[in-house]
């Protein structure tokens, strides 16, 4: 079945954060699913660009439509990766890992 993933990590002085959730996009695209990345959030109002607060309430925003998250090597550094995992704890949005590929993989064949 076709799930809503939001992809989570550190975006914020990661200096390989675009190519990081593309890659995680591009995986998810492959095992069938339809990846909400938030790096692809459009820029603000020029008086609003790199405000972190803009970015995380659309980032949220885009976390309530998902129907899974999935973390990034190194969310745990991240300020905004951290909200958003903890609003997953406390919502029983289902959490994924990185690491945990394969076996989204096979979750993703048996649905």
């Amino acid at each position: 079945m076709t799930k809503m993933i939001y992809v989570s990590g550190p975006v914020t002085k990661n200096k390989n954060a675009t190519e990081q959730f593309e890659e995680a996009d591009a995986f998810l695209r492959k095992i069938g699913h339809i990846p909400l990345n938030p790096i692809r959030i459009d820029a603000p109002h020029p008086l609003k660009m790199g405000k972190w607060l803009y970015y995380m309430r659309k980032s949220v925003e885009l976390l309530m439509k998902s129907d899974a998250l999935f973390l990034l090597d190194g969310w745990e550094k991240s300020d905004g990766a951290r909200i958003e995992f903890d609003l997953c704890v406390k919502l029983g949005i289902p959490i994924y890992f990185n690491c945990d590929k394969e076996k989204l993989d096979e979750l993703s064949r048996t649905d």
